[in-house]
């Protein structure tokens, strides 16, 4: 038996994310006389080179060792595992992942190609939520007259945005959470608010995002407040740490003015016209609701004849 026997890894799958320990799994095949032994190198940032290899010896446990660092797999070659790897040593943690499995025969044979998904793959342990940010209306907006489309950013460090949801809550009035699912406000309660998040939709992958309802815009109300929350999540299972969010009034109201002199709807003839005057009231005026200040009044005259 002239021929090395290959090793297999059957899990974790190339570019897999996630934010628990894992145990790797794999197998064997030999054309000759059987697989004896299976090794394994596992390195952060690489199992070939460098120094960031993993060492499973009760009185290290840690990934700074020179790469490749052969150990042995528990199991059969035909059905082999690592488990208790030490995560959250200071040289691992977050990162990227390097696997390379090592099959040797009973004729001393010695694997010394590793094809990729095959007997090497790579895959990412994260345990740092993405973080995101409202960019429209920006923070600095307490009134808006349009207040959707709204948009944003998401970037995560490692695995890659996997979503983002965002969820509206009136904070004014008759607090309560809007119910993507009802199309309107419910009241104020900890699983009306867990229901209340929706997806927004990519723009440019999750670089750029943005959320555009037209039931959500039906339902907003001129001269309430309003909060929008966002949050994301990677492919590794992570959570924002801590949402993005914007607090406003919602203002589709135009301003009322009243012409007092010249009165209005009255044809009056007047041999000077030194001034004009008026009254103007923000709206929404109802008692409760947030209406604006008032920062231009402009005026227009108009020549109706020669």
């Amino acid at each position: 038996d002239a021929f090395a026997p290959t090793a297999t890894i059957t899990f974790p799958a190339n570019d897999f994310s996630t934010n628990t320990a894992i145990t790797i799994t794999g197998a064997s095949n030999d054309s000759g006389v059987g697989v004896s032994t299976i090794s394994i190198s596992l390195g952060k940032g690489s199992a070939e080179g460098g120094s960031v290899c993993y060492n499973p010896n009760p009185a290290q446990t840690d990934f700074d060792n020179a790469c490749p660092f052969w150990f042995a797999a528990g199991g059969s070659p035909d059905n082999w595992s690592v488990s208790g790897v030490d995560w959250v040593d200071a040289t691992g943690g977050d990162g990227r992942y390097f696997i390379l499995a090592r099959s040797s025969d009973n004729a001393n044979n010695t694997q010394d190609a590793f094809v990729l998904n095959v007997s090497s793959r790579s895959f990412y342990r994260e345990a740092t939520g993405p973080v995101t940010t409202i960019t429209d209306p920006a923070s600095n907006y307490d009134r808006v007259s349009s207040p959707l489309p709204m948009l944003g950013t998401a970037a995560d460090a490692l695995s890659g945005v996997a979503k983002v949801e965002v969820r509206v809550k009136r904070s004014s009035g008759t607090i309560g959470w809007w119910n993507p699912a009802v199309t309107n406000f419910v009241a104020d309660s900890p699983d009306n608010a867990n229901a209340a998040w929706f997806d927004a939709a990519p723009v440019s992958g999750w670089t750029s995002w943005s959320v555009s309802s037209g039931s959500l815009n039906i339902d907003l109300e001129s001269g309430e407040h309003y909060q929008f929350m966002a949050r994301s999540s990677d492919t590794a299972g992570n959570w924002s740490a801590a949402y993005s969010t914007r607090t406003f009034a919602v203002d589709f109201s135009s301003a009322v003015t009243v012409s007092t002199f010249p009165s209005e709807g009255v044809y009056q003839a007047v041999n000077n016209l030194s001034y004009i005057a008026g009254t103007l009231q923000e709206q929404p005026w109802q008692a409760g609701l947030s209406s604006g200040a008032i920062t231009c009044i402009k005026a227009r005259l108009r020549r109706n004849s020669d």
